[in-house]
């Protein structure tokens, strides 16, 4: 059987460039973490930020160059794909798909990059999708990059939530008083190779799992739900035989790292070392997952459980094992943990090949998707199952009357964003058409969407919040329906659908686009159903959804 290896990577950080440099300097206790008072009216901040300007994709350029070398493959190939992890890239100007697009150009990749925007675990969603295409066969290789830069706009955003420290993060720690931002370029370089095709020593992707708390868009589960499914999911049998550490999101804040104590609790993983990498970086928001991988690839490399820094006395209800100081492992495989807003939660299981006992999320089994509804929304008319819909109004007052007129019954729908309502209101039709029960909890149910503008229509109207110093009031409300997986998160809590959620970016939509999100939903094994589909919303009054409801045809 095929296994996905990851045969180069490279970090590009305001601490250091390279993957070992970026491991040296984080072993010597080093931080990037400063204040800065960057843009008024925004109030200072504690972030690890690059010290010389430059635009995003050029780093992003230069940092896939580096690691691509290593390989000494030719980039410009069918068998290359992009997979890009962001949730604003550079900023509101730049749509992600034309990001994506202009640095793999720049790199000389040819064939469609793929763009995942799932908030907070967006790095270990893209590390997934990149392993689930190359299983399916699609690709021979993939270029995971993750990045994000800091802006007024996300900085403000976080202000908002009261998220952040105006001091250095403290992972786990009893005076734990909130996180710090971070910006970071780092790329894996993933091959799909045989068994005997395989070098010593490469690190083998085993298992990725998504999971939804199914409980807040902002807040997470206050028993871990997601982190917990997701650890349960990801792990082998004998979880903690070479098990070294589990790499926590460990933001710093008061919820997220009770939460993952609960988790961990839950999976019996107490007794296995915990590792938190943001009282180096800072949380860097779509490259965490790949940047944090890399390093806990290179902690296996080099022997060592990492130091959580800035952690001194454990302050939350689990005597989870974190530790300040590095500690010797010869224990070669690590679990790597995120969360994020909109319920999200993603894991992902590696070990140093040769690996043993490997479970798979890939069903050893042929698929062909079946759909059962299919649902149309456009400013003006409603299909279902290709039947026209009578409606009386137009545009965002459209949704309302669907809303009314169908009985929906949840007040929470008057507080979502345009997006949000669009993909609400499109999933009711198609689950009323299914004609199931209703609000039972499952778990096999994914939901999987895509579109072209990301958050672009409520972005506006929050940039609007901050635009000028008279009128600044950043408010929460807006900002977290500036990540287009709100939309799956508000489904999934809906519905209590604890299974996948994602959310990818594409120029348009397209029947391969469709065929690739129903590839990406089903490369779980415990997926049997998904809506998959398309929602854009680039303003109130213009938007299309284009959603199905499929299930796993499967013949062994």
């Amino acid at each position: 059987m095929n296994t996905i290896t990851t045969i180069a990577h490279y970090i590009s950080s305001p601490l250091a460039q390279g993957s070992q440099e970026n491991f040296d300097a984080m072993m010597q206790g080093n931080t990037a973490l400063q204040r800065h008072e960057a843009w008024s009216p925004v109030q200072p901040f504690m972030a690890s930020r690059f010290a010389q300007e430059q635009p995003l994709w050029q780093r992003m350029v230069h940092t896939i160059q580096q690691a691509w070398a290593q390989t000494h493959l030719p980039i410009a190939s069918n068998k290359v794909v992009l997979v890009v992890s962001s949730t604003k890239g550079s900023g509101l100007s730049e749509p992600l798909h034309a990001l994506a697009n202009k640095v793999a150009k720049e790199v000389g990749i040819t064939t469609q990059p793929l763009v995942v925007s799932n908030a907070c675990i967006s790095g270990l969603c893209a590390i997934i999708a990149a392993k689930r295409l190359l299983q399916n066969g699609m690709y021979s290789h993939a270029i995971v990059v993750g990045a994000d830069e800091l802006s007024p706009f996300i900085v403000s955003g976080f202000q908002s939530f009261k998220a952040l420290s105006t001091s250095h993060c403290k992972p786990f720690d009893a005076q734990r008083c909130g996180l710090n931002l971070g910006e970071a370029v780092a790329v894996m370089v993933l091959s799909n190779l045989p068994e005997d095709k395989q070098r010593s020593g490469v690190f083998v992707v085993e298992s990725g799992v998504i999971r939804n708390d199914a409980n807040h868009i902002s807040g997470p589960s206050r028993t871990g739900e997601g982190c917990y499914r997701a650890l349960q999911a990801v792990l082998p049998q004998d979880s903690t035989t070479n098990l070294a550490f589990v790499g926590v999101h460990g933001t710093s804040t008061p919820y997220n790292d009770e939460m993952e104590s609960i988790a961990l609790y839950r999976a019996e993983l107490l007794d296995v070392p915990t590792v938190g990498f943001k009282g180096y970086y800072g949380h860097t928001l779509g490259t965490a997952g790949v940047l944090e991988t890399i390093l806990s690839m290179l902690a296996i490399e080099h022997g060592v459980v990492p130091a959580t820094k800035g952690f001194e006395t454990l302050g939350v209800s689990h005597p989870v094992s974190v530790s300040a100081q590095a500690v010797p492992t010869q224990k070669t495989s690590f679990v790597k943990l995120l969360s994020g807003f909109g319920g999200c939660n993603a894991a992902i299981y590696c070990s140093k090949a040769p690996a043993v006992d490997k479970p798979d999320a890939t069903p050893n089994a042929t698929y062909t998707p079946q759909t059962l509804h299919h649902i149309k929304i456009t400013p003006t008319q409603v299909w279902l199952d290709n039947q026209l819909v009578s409606t009386e109004k137009q545009g965002k007052d459209l949704l309302v009357e669907l809303y009314k007129k169908y009985n929906m019954q949840y007040p929470k729908f008057f507080k979502m964003d345009t997006l949000c309502k669009l993909g609400f209101v499109a999933s009711e039709l198609l689950l009323d058409a299914e004609g199931a029960p209703r609000f039972e909890p499952t778990d096999t149910r994914a939901v999987v969407l895509a579109n072209a503008s990301s958050s672009l229509c409520n972005d506006t109207h929050y940039q609007a919040t901050i635009e000028h110093a008279e009128t600044y009031f950043p408010s929460p409300a807006l900002f977290v329906y500036t990540l287009p997986n709100i939309v799956t998160g508000e489904i999934a809590i809906r519905n209590k659908y604890f299974g996948e959620t994602s959310f990818y970016i594409y120029p348009q939509f397209t029947p391969q686009v469709l065929a690739q999100l129903q590839t990406l939903a089903f490369g779980d094994a415990h997926t049997q159903s998904a809506l998959v589909g398309w929602v854009e919303c680039s303003a109130d009054d213009v938007f299309e959804a284009q959603l199905y409801l499929v299930t796993r045809n499967q013949s062994f």
